[in-house]
């Protein structure tokens, strides 16, 4: 069973203009844009990073219980009158946020709030303390465990965002992220549905069947490459027999391979018109 943890209270935004390196310590692992715990810059003329273009203006930070700074994107609801359900997106293991934010960008278009983040020691959320490229596997296999952590951050962040239906969470993994995301959701009632983008059977001291047959109805799409189908095929019917027949698990088949399955065209119609009956009001 995963542990309970607290979180910090969120800071108040400090404005990059006004951010002496004595303010904020951590300036040098953010972007060029320094934003603080759970905020946002909306001011007109932020700096651009060569890496996200003008994504920097979405830019965020979380922190953890155990006080490391995470960088992200959120992506606001775009309806005035209504609450939008949540999305949280977690990259592969060595990867980083970006190879998510196109999905990301296209869920958030379709009337979702979404948040796509750099697990710890990823990406820019890398440290000279904390950096995934230079530990052995078994310091990847423990930070990796903590990264629970970085998921709890995340929905906390999502809960205190306006126009955010609080109680409608679903987290999208890709890769070993998606441990991370079935992790999370049998943790927090308030996750409604998981999408898993071609999960590993084990990885980092995860296994993926018994956290899946765990879920026990909650449900869950698995996304496969064309390399993946046949063994997501078993580890449906698994599940389902396991949970006296339940049909919980979905699968919907890529013609792509592993390596080029977030740019299938297929792919971000297919995850939204799947969550779209599953999260989305009907009216």
């Amino acid at each position: 069973m995963l542990l309970s943890f607290t979180l910090a209270a969120l800071p108040v935004i400090v404005p990059a203009s006004v951010c002496s390196s004595s303010a904020c310590p951590q300036a040098d692992t953010m972007p060029q844009a320094v934003y603080q715990d759970g905020e946002k810059d909306s001011s007109e003329g932020s700096p651009t990073n060569p890496l996200f273009g003008d994504e920097t203006k979405t830019l965020v930070r979380l922190t953890t219980s155990d006080r490391l700074h995470l960088a992200a994107n959120y992506y606001p609801p775009r309806s005035r009158t209504k609450r939008a359900p949540a999305v949280i997106l977690v990259h592969d293991a060595g990867k980083n946020r970006r190879s998510l934010l196109p999905l990301a960008q296209y869920l958030n278009k379709k009337g979702l709030a979404t948040l796509v983040l750099d697990l710890r020691g990823h990406g820019e959320s890398a440290t000279e303390k904390l950096d995934w490229a230079k530990l052995d596997e078994r310091g990847q296999t423990t930070q990796w465990a903590f990264a629970v952590r970085d998921l709890t951050a995340a929905a906390k962040f999502l809960r205190s965002q306006k126009g955010v239906h609080t109680a409608n969470l679903t987290v999208i993994g890709m890769g070993a992220g998606s441990n991370l995301a079935l992790r999370h959701a049998l943790d927090d009632e308030n996750v409604r549905a998981t999408v898993l983008l071609n999960p590993p059977a084990t990885a980092l001291g995860f296994k993926l069947g018994p956290a899946l047959t765990e879920l026990g109805g909650l449900p869950c799409l698995i996304v496969s490459p064309k390399e993946g189908k046949a063994a997501n095929c078993k580890l449906r019917d698994q599940c389902h027999e396991e949970n006296d027949g339940l049909e919980y698990v979905e699968l919907q088949n890529l013609k792509s391979k592993a390596k080029d399955m977030l740019d299938d065209k297929r792919l971000n119609n297919g995850v939204f018109t799947w969550l779209k009956d599953r999260i989305l009001t009907k009216k």
